[in-house]
Parts: C-alpha cells; sequence; structure tokens
C-alpha cells in the first residue's frame, strides 16, 4: 500500500522518514481507499469522520478505527454503509460502551470488537517491553516518559524537551552549589521552541538537580516540585518566544537570604549542552564533572597563579571560560577539571589578590 496520512503535528521531513506522505484531510478523504483513524478525543477531533468526510470519501471506502469512539459519528457511519458508499467498517471503540444496541451491528460488512486493542499479543508484549524499559530508566535516576503524576509528552515534543532534561538537571546542581544561604525563589525562564512545549519535566529535573545536591533524602521527578514546595522554595516559570542570541534558552535564577545569581543554557546540535551565562557574563562551558567557580576582578595575574597552583597538585584542567562585561570590571572564571580540588588549594586560591571567591562544583 502506498501510506498517505494527515497530521498537524509532524513535519513533512519526518513524515518522509517514515515513507509517508502527508495530505490536507480532505485531499486525504478523497484519496485514500482504506481510511484508519490514530487520534485521541477531544474538541478538535469529536466527529472528525462524520458526515462531510464521508461525503468527500470515494465509493467503496473501509473505515477502521481503533483509536477513541468519539472521533466517528456512528450514525453517519451507519448511513454510509447502507449507502454503499463505505464499503466496509471496523470499530474496536465506540461513543457509548459497553455497546450492545447498534443498528451497525446489523450489516454484514460491519466488524465491531470489544474495546480490546490493548489485549492482543502484539500490544501486550508491548506494553511489557515499555514497562520494563521505564522500570530502568526509573531506577537509574532518568527521566521517565510515563508517568502517572508528571505530564505525558507526545512524541514531537519529547524530541524537543529531552535533551534539555539533561541539561536543566546539571544547571540546578550548578546553581545549589555556587549560591550561598537558604534559596527560598526558584524562577525558570523557557526561551524559543522551548516555550511553546509542556515544560514541567524540565522544572522538575533543574529541581531535582537543584535539591539532589542539599538534602539527603531521595530525590526523583515525581517528588522535586513536592520537596521544594516543602522547603519553602517559590518555583516560577515564565517562557519568552524568542532570545536575540539563541534559538532557545535555560535560564534559572535563584534567590536566597544572602545572594541571588542567575545561569542561562542551551543544546547545541541537538546534544551538545553547554552553559552560556552566569550573572549576565557571557561563557561556553561543558557542565558536566568536577568544575571551579571564580569570580574575580578583570585584571593580570589572575588566571597565571590559579592555573599554577592546581597544576602543582597535579590536577589537569580539561576547559577555561572567562566571562567579563567590561574592561577591569568584575568577571567570572570557570574551569573544567579532572579531579576534585582540595580545600587547601582552594584556600590558596582564594589568597590571589583580585579573586572574589572560589567554589568547588561536582556534576
Amino acid at each position: 500500500m502506498k501510506v498517505v496520512a494527515y497530521d498537524p503535528y509532524i513535519t513533512e521531513e519526518n513524515a518522509e522518514l517514515l515513507g509517508i506522505k502527508l495530505l490536507p484531510l480532505d485531499d486525504l478523504f478523497g484519496l485514500a481507499d482504506f481510511i484508519t483513524v490514530h487520534l485521541p478525543m477531544t474538541k478538535e477531533s469529536k466527529h472528525i469522520l462524520g458526515e462531510r468526510a464521508f461525503s468527500l470519501m470515494k465509493e467503496g471506502v473501509r473505515i477502521i478505527n481503533c483509536a477513541r469512539g468519539g472521533v466517528l459519528d456512528e450514525r453517519a457511519l451507519y448511513e454510509a454503509m447502507k449507502s454503499g458508499k463505505v464499503a466496509g467498517a471496523a470499530l474496536d471503540v465506540f461513543e457509548k460502551e459497553p455497546n450492545t444496541d447498534s443498528p451497525l451491528f446489523e450489516l454484514s460488512n460491519f466488524i465491531a470488537t470489544p474495546h480490546l486493542g490493548a489485549s492482543t499479543s502484539e500490544a501486550q508484549l508491548c506494553v511489557a517491553c515499555d514497562v520494563a524499559e521505564e522500570i530502568v530508566a526509573a531506577l537509574k535516576g532518568e527521566f521517565v516518559k510515563n508517568t502517572v503524576n508528571i505530564p505525558s509528552l507526545s512524541p514531537q515534543a519529547l524530541a524537543v524537551v529531552k535533551p534539555y532534561l539533561y541539561l536543566a538537571e546539571k544547571m540546578g546542581r550548578f546553581t545549589a552549589q555556587v549560591i550561598s544561604g537558604r534559596v527560598n525563589q526558584i524562577e525558570i525562564t523557557y526561551c524559543g521552541d522551548l516555550a511553546k512545549q509542556e515544560v514541567s519535566p524540565i522544572t522538575n529535573s533543574i529541581l531535582k538537580g537543584f535539591l539532589d545536591t542539599i538534602l539527603q533524602e531521595m530525590v526523583n521527578y515525581i517528588n522535586a516540585s513536592f520537596l521544594a514546595k516543602n522547603r519553602g522554595i517559590q518555583v516560577i516559570q515564565k517562557k519568552m518566544e524568542r532570545n536575540g542570541d539563541y534559538a532557545n534558552l535555560l535560564t534559572v535564577r535563584a534567590v536566597s537570604n544572602k545572594d541571588e545569581i542567575s545561569v542561562a543554557g542551551t543544546i547545541f546540535g541537538g546534544v551538545d549542552a553547554r552553559i552560556v551565562s552566569i550573572d549576565g557574563y557571557h561563557v561556553d562551558a561543558v557542565p558536566e564533572g568536577h568544575m571551579l567557580y571564580i569570580p574575580h576582578v578583570d585584571k593580570p595575574r589572575i588566571i597565571g597563579p590559579v592555573g599554577s597552583l592546581i597544576g602543582e597538585h597535579d590536577i589537569n584542567i580539561s576547559g577555561m571560560q572567562v566571562g567579563r562585561k567590561v574592561v577591569g570590571g568584575k568577571a567570572v572564571m570557570l574551569l573544567n577539571v579532572d579531579a576534585f580540588v582540595p580545600e587547601k588549594t582552594m584556600n590558596e586560591i582564594n589568597k590571589i589578590d583580585g579573586v572574589l571567591g572560589v567554589k568547588n562544583v561536582s556534576i
């Protein structure tokens, strides 16, 4: 068969990768010999297969609905089958269930099954595999995509959101380790395509990373928001359509009784997570492993002494980022190091003229 489809949420490029040609809905009705429905029941999809749709279809079309009963007008289907417009139909779902009295049952070219799509051998195997994969993900502390207390995401939305779950948790961990005092507010801003998605999984990832760092109890994607609320942390979500520099930008701003810090990050190439800003200072850092966060005065003889002290303890620096706003003003230094920097070295770095502080970060 040549497969065509109507789907307003998938791109033509992705459809082509699946060997499917996308068509406007009316064009599909006029072309298809077999029409099978895969829709949730919403105000927009109710009776999408009704009188008008049947009038556009080819003579002898066959209809299959194993999705939701309300997407098909059963009275209109009956009339279309009686007239011969629809040559045959098979329904696993009905608008009213259990359905024991329908005029459709009188027709010899009609097949009915009692809403058992999930009970077939193939469906049971798929469900078993999905459950096993989700359990493994949960035990490994990873995001579980089908959770009772977290909004479910469509495959298209998950493709946009999923890369940011990793970045979000790392940003949460980073923020918790560089801010001082008791945090009472976490503000999360989503810019770009992210702002069009269901972002609560990303928010939960940020909170999980943040609270994992400061709590002894187990924190996961389910209880993170509950634990934040119990600690008196106000969580605010904001959405902005665009940001001038990045297609997507995730910003975490934490406020405590002593301090305030803002950390922004994005994903490059769909997989490359980066922290791109700290308190407005531009950086380009990989949020991974051991890091040193060093705010300082922008002047000579800062970077060299810091590197020398770390090297004296045989610790390799794998990455260095320095950001400043004006020459001679305040700046930030972010180092990726191959091992945890000892407290003695931290104290020595803190004594360097111009260094305003130093913090070990493990993410």
